[in-house]
C-alpha cells in the first residue's frame, strides 16, 4: 500500500495504471485525422460565402430553407419579448476559430469526442444589453445553425447533429461526425462587449415575467446566479480553455493523473469533479507548489486527493493560487475561479455532495497503490442506484413545477425541476440533516437502459428538438448516520432565540420537552419509538407543508419487510440467558474442573437464524417421571437447540486413553448436569452433551478438550511418517479433520462473526434475509449457514474499497451482485475477517488456488479460519448448483433494482417469498401435522420441563434421502417452510454404460444404456418417508396427482 507520496515505476499498481492509459489514449493516426478534419471546416467557414443565411432573429422561417431547425428550448412568445437593438441576422466571417485538442487530458475512453471547434462571432451581432433575458444565446444559436448549414452543403461525408447538456435549454453544441470521427463545435462572443459586473451573483439578467409570464413579474428584480455562471462560462470559453491547454502542455504526468482522477469521478459517479474542476484545481495546486509537474503521476494524484478530502465549504481560490478578497459563488459549495476571475470552474460542486466527496476521497486515498483496488477505482462504475442504502422515489408533477417560487433563475422545464431540487435539498438538510451521513439526488429519466445517467441529448440538425417532460420522478439516495430512526428531531434549548425560526420550519407543530439531564428543549415528534420509517415521514412532512405534494408522491423503495427478516423478538431474551448460564457455569460446585471458557457457536446468540421458536416452553402433553409425553397425537413443536462448547482446564494434560477421556467427559456432563439442579436449574446430561434449560432457552453445552484434539494430530502424523497408505491414512485425517472444523474453526469463525453481528445491524439483517431468500428458493441443503455468513461478511470488511452498507436491503443487493459477477471459476473470495492479511499475502492465496484449482469445490471462500477456502463448501454447492445460484441471484437483483427506478413500487415481499415448483421433475408434498417447524403450541404450559429439543422429521427425511438416493436426484426444500421437497434427477446419470457399480437405481434402455430407474426411485421414497408424505405429483400435471395418504 502507498500513503500520499510516490510510487515506484515498478509497482504493480502503477503498471496497471499505466496500461488503462494506454488503452484510452487517442491513436495519433486518429488524432490526425480529427486535427485535419478540423482544419478542412475552419478553412470552409473562413471562406464561405452562403446565400439566405439573413433574417430577423425573431422570424426564423430562414432556417427551414436551409434545412436546420432551431435547438434552443424557447417558445416563439419567448423570443418576441427579447429586445435588442440588432434585430436582423446575417451571416457574417467569424473574428477567429480556435481548436481546442484534449486528446492528452480529456479522453477518458478511446471513442470520446476530444477536439472542439470554438467559434468566436463577431461583435456586429450583438448589442451590449444583448446579455439580458438570453438574446445572446438566442443569437449565438443561429450562428451555429448557419454553421450547420454551410457544412451540410459544403463539407462531404458528414452528419451533423445538435448535443446539449441534459436539461440545458440554452447552449447546444453542433457535432459533427465523419466515419469514425467525431469533434465539437461551439460559439462564444468573447467578453469585451460587455462589463465584468453582469457576472456577479447579485445581478439578474433574466427576468421571470419574459421566461414564464406576467404571474411572475413580482420576482423579476430577483438575481440569477446561476444563469449568469452559464452566461460566463459560455463568453469566456476560448480564453479558458486555451489557458488550461497552454499552462498543463508538455507536463505529461500532470495529464496522467488527471486522466485517472477524471476515471475515478466517473466511475463514482462524483458529479462535482467534472473534467473542467479536476483541470482547474490541479492547476491550482500547481500555482500553490502543492504539485510539481517533475513528480510522478502517482504524486500529484495523491496530492489532488489530500487536497479536497480536506477542502471545507466555502473555500475560494484561484487557479493561480490562493488570493485574497475573491469572491464566493452563490450557487456552489466551493469557488475555483479561472485567472479572469470571471468562471467559477466549480459550478457544479452542490452542498449536499461535498461529504461524499470527502469520504471517497479518503477511501480512494487507502487503496491507491493496492493492486486489487485498482479496477474498483478506475473501472467499475458504480450507477446511483448502487451507491446509497436507502432511496426514495418522488414524482414532481407539473403541478409543483408552476410554483411561483420555481420561476427564479430558471426559462425551462428542467430548470426549474433544477430549482425544485436545490430547495427541497436545502429543507431537507435541514430537517434531517442529523439522521444522513451522506446522501443525493438523481433525476430517473435520465437512466438509460443500464441504469447510467445520461449526460446528453443528441438530435439531427434537421429535425425539431425533443420536447421536454412536464412531469418528473427523481430518486433520492441516503446513507443514514446512527440518528436515522430517531422519533425526535432535537431541537435548541426552550430559551433559545433560535426556538422561533425552528417553530417556523416545522409550521408551528413542535413541542417542548424536558430530558433527564434537565434540559428543557424545543422537539418535533415522530412517533413513540424508533423507525426505520421516521425519515419517510419527515420528507412528507416538507412535502406537504412546503410544496403541497400528496403523501403518495413519495415512496420508500428499500424497506424490507419484517416478514422477509424473519422474527426477532428472542434475541435478547437469548442473549440475556447466556450471559446468565456463562455466569452459572464458571460458579457451579462439584466439578472435578472448573469450565475456562464458554463459547457461543450457535446463530441464534448472533441473531443470524430467522426462526425465533428457541423457546423451550412445553405444552399439549403430560408430565410422567419428569418427561413430558404428546397426547392426543400432536407432534412436539420445533424446539431448536442453542449450541455452546466448553472448555475445562488442564484438559490437555490428560491421558492418552480415548475411551477413558471419553468417559471423564461424560462424567463431567454427569456432574455439571447435578450442579445446576442445585442452583435450580433444569438440566439433562447425555453421554455427549448436556442440555440446560435456562429462562426457556435450552442450551446444549459440549466440551471442547484438548487433548482429544492433540492424540488425533500425533495419529495423522505417525501414520504419515511410517509410511500408511491411503486407506488407511484416510479416516485418521478425517476424523481429525472434523474434529478440528467442529470444535476449532468453527468456534473461531462464530467468535469472528459475532463481532460483525454487534457493531452492524444490517449484517443481521441481510443474514436473515439471505437465509429466507435462499430457503425460498429451495437451496438449503446446499449451503451451509457459514458459507452464507462469510458471503454476507465479505461486504462489511473490505472498508477501504466501498462504504459498509449500513441497511439490510444495501448488503443484500451487494451480496446478491457479488454472487453474479464473481469469477468463482479463477478467483477465491477472500474474507478477511481479522484485517490482518496484506496484498502479498493475498497474492499468495490468488497462487495456491491456481495450482491447486482442479481439486478444489466450484466455491472456493477463503477467511482466516480455513486459508484453503473450502471446508464448508467442500461437498456443497456443485457447479450445479452454483449455476442455479448465480441464476437465482442475478434474477432477484434486477427485481430489486427495478424496483428502485420503476414507475410503480413492485411487490418484493411477494417475489422474495413466493415459491416455485416448476423447475422440478418430481414434488413431494407433505403431511402438513408431521412438520414440526409448522406446528402451533396448544394446551398447558408445563414450565420446568425439558423440551424436545432439534426434532425435525423433515431433516431427518431428508438426510435419508440422499443417503440412499442422493447419487441420482437433488433434493430441494425449504428449511423454514418445508411443506414440500422437489426432486430433480440428475442429467448425467442418464446414458450410462452399463457397469456393475452403476447399477443401483438404474434400469437399462433400449439402446442398452443404463438410465435412472425413476420408479424404483420413487418406491424407495414412499418406503422411506411413511405417513410424512402426502401426495407425489409431477410439476405442471396436476391431473397425475397421486394420494398417497388423505
Amino acid at each position: 500500500r502507498m500513503d500520499a507520496g510516490p510510487e515506484s515505476s515498478g509497482s504493480a499498481f502503477v503498471l496497471q495504471c499505466e496500461q488503462l492509459l494506454e488503452e484510452t489514449r487517442v491513436d495519433k493516426e486518429k488524432r490526425k485525422r480529427v486535427i485535419g478534419l478540423a482544419s478542412q471546416i475552419v478553412e470552409t467557414l473562413n471562406t464561405a460565402k452562403p446565400k439566405g443565411h439573413k433574417g430577423n432573429y425573431r422570424k426564423r422561417g430562414w432556417l427551414k430553407k436551409l434545412g436546420v431547425s432551431f435547438p434552443l428550448l424557447l417558445s416563439d412568445e419567448q423570443i418576441e419579448k427579447q429586445l435588442t437593438t440588432v434585430e436582423e441576422y446575417s451571416w457574417i466571417k467569424p473574428q477567429k476559430i480556435d481548436i481546442i485538442d484534449d486528446s492528452t487530458i480529456r479522453v477518458e475512453d478511446a471513442n470520446e469526442v476530444f477536439v472542439r471547434l470554438v467559434v468566436t462571432m463577431d461583435k456586429k451581432l450583438l448589442d451590449t444589453r444583448d446579455f439580458l433575458n438570453g438574446v445572446y444565446h438566442t443569437k449565438r444559436a443561429l450562428v451555429l445553425c448557419s454553421i450547420a448549414a454551410i457544412l451540410k452543403s459544403e463539407v462531404a461525408s458528414v452528419d451533423l447533429s445538435f448535443i446539449c447538456e441534459r436539461g440545458d435549454s440554452l447552449s447546444p453544441l453542433l457535432r459533427v461526425h465523419r466515419d469514425d470521427l467525431s469533434l465539437d463545435i461551439s460559439i462564444t462572443s468573447g467578453p469585451e462587449w460587455i462589463k465584468p459586473v453582469r457576472f456577479t451573483p447579485a445581478i439578474g439578467n433574466v427576468r421571470p415575467s419574459w421566461a414564464h409570464g406576467e404571474k411572475a413579474q413580482s420576482k423579476d428584480s430577483c438575481p440569477s446566479p446561476h444563469l449568469n455562471e452559464l452566461l460566463s462560462l459560455s463568453i469566456h470559453e476560448s480564453s479558458l480553455l486555451l489557458s488550461i491547454q497552454s499552462r498543463l502542455i508538455h507536463k505529461p504526468k500532470l495529464q496522467d493523473a488527471i486522466l485517472l482522477l477524471q476515471r475515478w469521478a466517473k466511475t463514482r459517479r462524483l458529479k462535482g469533479l467534472t473534467p473542467l474542476f479536476i483541470r482547474g484545481w490541479m492547476i491550482y495546486l500547481l500555482s500553490a507548489g502543492k504539485v510539481n509537474e517533475k513528480k510522478d503521476m502517482m504524486t500529484s494524484l495523491t496530492a489532488f486527493l489530500h487536497s479536497i478530502a480536506n477542502v471545507v465549504s466555502g473555500a475560494v481560490v484561484s487557479v493561480d493560487g490562493e488570493k485574497e478578497n475573491l469572491p464566493p459563488s452563490a450557487s456552489s459549495a466551493i469557488t475555483l475561479w479561472d485567472e479572469s476571475g470571471r468562471v467559477n470552474m466549480a459550478g457544479d460542486f452542490t452542498h449536499r455532495e461535498l461529504p461524499r466527496i470527502h469520504i471517497e476521497c479518503t477511501r480512494a486515498l487507502s487503496c491507491v497503490g493496492d493492486l486489487s483496488a485498482a479496477s474498483s477505482l478506475f473501472f467499475d462504475r458504480l450507477p446511483f442506484v448502487s451507491i446509497f442504502d436507502h432511496y426514495m422515489q418522488l414524482s414532481v408533477p407539473s403541478t409543483t413545477l408552476s410554483s411561483i417560487d420555481l420561476v427564479t433563475d430558471t426559462v425551462s422545464e428542467r430548470d426549474k425541476l433544477n430549482s425544485f431540487i436545490r430547495q427541497l435539498a436545502s429543507q431537507i438538510e435541514k430537517g434531517m440533516g442529523e439522521r444522513m451521513e451522506q446522501w443525493d439526488v438523481a433525476v430517473i429519466d435520465d437512466f438509460d437502459e443500464d441504469l447510467v445517467e445520461v449526460c446528453l441529448d443528441e438530435w439531427s440538425v434537421s429535425s425539431e428538438r425533443p420536447k421536454e417532460r412536464k412531469e418528473y420522478r427523481i430518486l433520492l439516495g441516503m446513507n443514514p448516520s446512527p440518528q436515522w430512526s430517531s422519533p425526535l428531531t432535537m431541537g435548541p434549548m426552550a430559551n433559545s432565540p433560535e426556538v422561533g425560526e425552528f417553530s417556523s420550519f416545522w409550521k408551528g407543530k413542535t413541542h417542548v420537552r424536558k430530558f433527564a439531564d434537565s434540559r428543557i428543549c424545543v422537539t418535533m415528534g415522530w412517533g413513540e419509538r424508533a423507525s426505520e420509517a421516521t425519515p419517510l415521514k419527515i420528507i412528507g412532512f416538507i412535502l406537504s407543508e412546503y410544496w403541497s405534494m400528496c403523501p403518495s408522491s413519495l415512496s420508500w423503495r428499500t424497506s424490507i419487510d419484517s416478514e422477509l427478516r424473519g422474527k426477532r423478538t428472542n434475541l435478547e431474551r437469548t442473549t440475556k440467558a447466556f450471559s446468565k448460564l456463562s455466569e452459572m457455569l464458571r460458579g457451579v460446585k462439584g466439578l472435578p474442573l472448573s469450565i475456562t471458557n464458554v463459547h457461543a457457536v450457535s446463530p441464534y446468540v448472533r441473531g443470524t437464524e430467522p426462526d425465533d421458536c428457541v423457546l423451550a416452553e412445553t405444552r399439549g402433553g403430560a408430565l410422567k417421571g419428569g418427561s413430558l409425553i404428546p397426547i392426543d397425537g400432536r407432534l412436539p413443536v420445533y424446539k431448536p437447540s442453542v449450541y455452546v462448547q466448553i472448555k475445562l482446564e488442564h484438559s490437555g494434560k490428560w491421558g492418552e486413553d480415548e475411551e477413558a477421556i471419553e468417559a471423564l467427559t461424560t462424567a463431567v456432563y454427569v456432574k455439571l448436569a447435578e450442579g445446576l439442579k442445585q442452583l435450580s436449574v433444569l438440566a439433562v446430561a447425555t453421554r455427549h452433551d448436556c442440555r440446560i434449560n435456562i429462562d426457556e432457552v435450552v442450551f446444549r453445552v459440549e466440551v471442547m478438550n484438548g487433548k482429544t484434539y492433540a492424540i488425533l494430530r500425533k495419529r495423522v502424523e505417525t501414520l504419515k511418517n511410517a509410511g500408511a497408505s491411503r486407506g488407511n491414512l484416510q479416516p485418521a485425517q478425517m476424523r481429525l479433520e472434523t474434529f478440528e472444523t467442529k470444535f476449532v474453526r468453527e468456534q473461531q469463525l462464530s467468535s469472528s462473526l459475532g463481532g460483525l453481528a454487534t457493531p452492524y445491524p444490517a449484517y443481521v439483517d441481510c443474514v436473515l434475509l439471505m437465509k429466507r431468500w435462499i430457503g425460498t428458493n429451495h437451496l438449503s441443503p446446499f449451503l451451509n449457514d457459514y458459507t452464507i455468513e462469510l458471503l454476507v461478511a465479505s461486504q462489511f470488511t473490505e472498508k477501504t474499497k466501498r462504504s459498509i452498507p449500513q441497511s439490510g436491503f444495501h448488503a443484500f443487493t451487494r451480496v446478491l451482485n457479488l454472487i453474479r459477477t464473481h469469477n468463482w471459476a479463477l478467483k477465491p473470495l477472500i474474507v478477511d475477517l481479522m484485517s490482518e492479511w496484506n496484498e502479498e499475502k493475498r497474492a499468495r492465496m490468488e497462487t495456491a488456488f491456481l495450482s491447486l484449482r482442479p481439486v478444489l469445490p466450484p466455491m472456493v471462500i477463503v477467511c482466516n479460519e480455513d486459508e484453503k477456502g473450502c471446508v464448508w463448501t467442500r461437498e456443497n454447492p456443485d457447479p450445479v448448483i452454483l449455476r442455479r445460484l448465480i441464476a437465482l441471484a442475478s434474477q432477484t437483483l434486477s427485481v430489486l433494482v427495478e424496483n428502485v427506478h420503476s414507475v410503480t413500487p413492485l411487490d418484493v415481499t411477494r417475489h422474495l417469498s413466493r415459491e416455485s415448483w416448476r423447475a422440478y421433475d418430481i414434488v413431494l408434498d407433505l403431511v402438513s401435522p408431521l412438520i414440526s417447524r409448522l406446528c402451533e403450541p396448544r394446551g398447558k404450559s408445563w414450565k420446568g420441563s425439558m423440551a424436545v429439543i432439534d426434532w425435525d422429521p423433515v431433516e431427518a427425511f431428508l438426510h435419508e434421502l440422499n443417503a440412499h438416493f442422493g447419487h441420482l436426484a437433488y433434493f430441494f426444500f425449504n428449511r423454514y417452510r418445508p411443506v414440500s421437497i422437489g426432486v430433480k434427477f440428475k442429467p448425467h446419470e442418464d446414458g450410462l454404460a452399463v457397469s456393475l457399480t452403476r447399477c443401483g437405481g438404474h434400469k437399462r434402455d433400449h439402446n442398452g444404456l443404463l438410465v435412472v430407474n425413476r420408479e424404483e426411485v420413487m418406491e424407495g421414497i414412499k418406503i422411506i418417508a411413511g405417513p410424512l408424505l402426502a401426495k407425489i405429483y409431477v410439476p405442471g400435471m396436476k391431473e397425475k396427482k397421486e394420494d398417497i395418504e388423505n
